[in-house]
């Protein structure tokens, strides 16, 4: 309870500041296909209709296809 509250307390106060907060617009850290990979089953089971995960990897980050077709 007490991290929980913790949270609320902390987006109640950044809500309270939003009027001096200048949002950033630039862009973070692009994933790669190898790093989205690494987080993938690696058995290249075809089951997403690729040939490879690495495959299901860069199609995923094109936005090609979804996450949910990884079995």
């Amino acid at each position: 309870h007490e991290e929980l509250q913790a949270m609320v307390d902390h987006v109640n106060d950044v809500w309270d500041r939003r009027p001096e907060i200048t949002p950033s617009y630039e862009r973070g850290v692009q994933l790669k296909a190898l790093t989205l990979y690494k987080g993938l089953p690696a058995t290249n089971c075809r089951e997403c209709g690729e040939p490879s995960c690495l495959a299901f990897a860069a199609k995923l980050l094109s936005g090609e296809t979804s996450v949910l077709a990884c079995r």
